[in-house]
């Protein structure tokens, strides 16, 4: 659509005013919202909250309402919108800054011989991962997921599956169980905040002081703990503790409202909203009844959305659930950091999506019928769309709530994994190590997984009983691929290990198992042995004839003589 010569105006001033900003000059407009300002020594926009000042930075103090009521990261040059806009931009930023060299759009031909093209390549040292960018207004389906994994089996990847709205319960599931990492748009605000601003982390062996947060029940070590019968050969690669910042606010809406024909109709709702404070999005579901407006659409984005996100539910439990406490301090031990983060909308914005959310969840389409003078029962029956207004809506109480979470990195050879979990409660938000990537039912109701017991100790990929066994020399754990079952055992081996491939059907022989024809002297399977009638040896098939048609004589080449 074409611009407007006011929106070009608008623009025009925008682009000025920051440029005042810069400078330190005294500003007519505000540069973010573009309100005109009426006390030109004002700090603070009084209409959107945004800071007038390069050189004013925001204040510090005890997470209650007013210290929230100014925006916490000035300057930052990215919101959630543009995330959405600059996604691969944003993702490639991140993994750069961890020491990957990244690459776009790459087509890969993976072991059918098919090309697969990848959204983003991201090494480091041995390390490949293929990374998917999904930047969908739903949440993202079990369908996409399984195509990514059926990549990644062919391309013999590690993924990342990054997906802004979430995904639904079914897809998360599905990527855990096929050590697929998922980040949504709240994990991948956190990043990039602390990338790109640098806020709130602390170092290991200082001391940190919280306000308001839920509190740390679960340690490093119950984090880390690692339930697999060789877990010695799986190494924590990465821990961080983070806090995370989140609105809340308790509203309580009544009005009435008169349909044409005069009817009333009373509306009553109230309840407690959470806001995530780094991405502006609600976290409570949207419940299905009622149309929205467009506005209250494009404010709370994917909140529908997030209903179907195990994860998000998860976190509304918690928050619902656990009570914070005003003050407390943690010392940061050595084998992990700290992230403390700083909300980057401030109470007033959170708020407006409260207020957005409370419309769209009350707009309700009433039914009338009009009274017809003539003839009253053949009158049609019409609609009329109730939009609650601002006024009808208090906001009873509002303030900040912080949210601890372990997010570790578990390494196993050739495989890395992640586990994510809350530190008040212990719910776990992800587990890529958790499940057998070989097995994933969907049923009509259920689905179904099989918990991993250890990790091939070749490629580190972690497996069920059925996929994983011992080598019957060393007793290293192994998968299919990177061991060999002997055909006639049937135990599994080291490929190290010296072992037959028997010249007569190309399986893989131990050398327990191993016979040597006492004839020709050729090894082979015992699979395949044959008995001699007359000197009753086992011999190869090859030093063995079989004569007669209805009873069958075997008889070798020294008694044929």
């Amino acid at each position: 659509m074409q611009e407007t010569r006011t929106e070009r105006r608008f623009t025009k001033t925008l682009y000025f005013e920051q440029l005042k900003c810069s400078s330190g000059e005294a500003m007519k407009f505000c540069p973010n919202c573009g309100i005109e300002l009426k006390f030109q020594q004002a700090k603070f926009c009084p209409e959107c909250g945004a800071p007038l000042s390069n050189n004013e930075s925001p204040k510090t103090g005890s997470p209650i309402s007013k210290s929230f009521e100014e925006p916490t990261i000035p300057g930052a040059d990215i919101n959630v919108y543009e995330l959405g806009k600059k996604l691969e931009d944003v993702v490639e930023s991140i993994y750069k800054s961890k020491g990957y060299v990244t690459q776009r759009r790459q087509r890969i031909e993976g072991e059918s011989g098919t090309k697969s093209e990848i959204d983003i390549v991201a090494k480091r040292g041995n390390r490949i991962i293929a990374i998917e960018c999904k930047n969908y207004t739903d949440a993202v389906g079990i369908d996409k997921v399984r195509d990514f994994s059926e990549k990644l089996r062919d391309l013999h990847l590690e993924g990342v599956f990054i997906a802004l709205s979430g995904l639904t319960q079914g897809a998360e599931q599905f990527a855990e169980s096929r050590h697929i990492e998922t980040i949504d748009s709240g994990e991948l605000m956190e990043k990039w905040w602390t990338i790109s601003v640098g806020r709130g982390e602390s170092a290991r062996g200082q001391s940190l002081i919280l306000e308001y947060a839920l509190p740390l029940n679960v340690s490093f070590t119950q984090a880390t703990k690692i339930n697999l019968l060789n877990k010695e050969k799986v190494k924590v690669s990465g821990a961080e503790l983070i806090f995370h910042p989140y609105f809340f606010a308790e509203y309580a809406f009544k009005a009435q409202f008169k349909d044409p024909t005069k009817e009333l109709h009373k509306f009553q709702d109230s309840d407690k909203l959470f806001v995530d404070a780094l991405d502006g999005k609600v976290l409570n579901p949207m419940p299905e009844k009622g149309l929205g407006i467009l506005k209250a659409i494009k404010n709370i984005s994917s909140s529908s959305a997030r209903a179907e996100n195990a994860r998000t539910q998860k976190l509304l439990t918690e928050l619902k659930s656990k009570n914070p406490l005003p003050h407390y301090n943690i010392q940061i031990e050595e084998n992990y950091r700290a992230n403390k983060l700083k909300p980057a909308i401030s109470l007033k914005q959170a708020t407006e999506s409260v207020l957005d959310f409370v419309i769209q969840k009350n707009t309700t389409e009433i039914a009338y019928t009009p009274k017809s003078q003539e003839d009253e029962w053949l009158s049609q029956s019409h609609k009329v769309t109730f939009i609650p207004k601002r006024s009808d809506i208090r906001i009873l109480n509002k303030d900040v709530v912080i949210l601890p979470r372990w997010s570790i990195e578990f390494e196993s050879s050739k495989r890395t994994y992640r586990r994510e979990i809350l530190a008040c409660s212990g719910a776990v938000l992800e587990d890529t190590m958790l499940y057998c990537p070989k097995h994933f039912r969907i049923g009509a109701i259920s689905f179904s997984q099989k918990q991993s017991i250890a990790v091939c100790e070749v490629c580190g990929e972690s497996l069920c009983e059925e996929h994983v066994t011992r080598c019957a020399i060393c007793n290293k754990w192994l998968c299919e691929e990177d061991g060999f079952e002997c055909e006639a055992c049937k135990n599994r081996f080291c490929k190290e290990h010296e072992h037959l491939e028997c010249p007569i059907c190309g399986g893989q022989i131990c050398y327990s198992c191993v016979k040597t024809c006492p004839i020709c002297h050729s090894s082979y399977s015992p699979n395949h042995s044959v008995t001699c009638d007359k000197c009753k040896r086992s011999l190869c098939p090859s030093c063995v004839m079989t004569t007669g048609l209805i009873r069958k004589n075997r008889i070798c080449k020294n008694c044929g003589k």
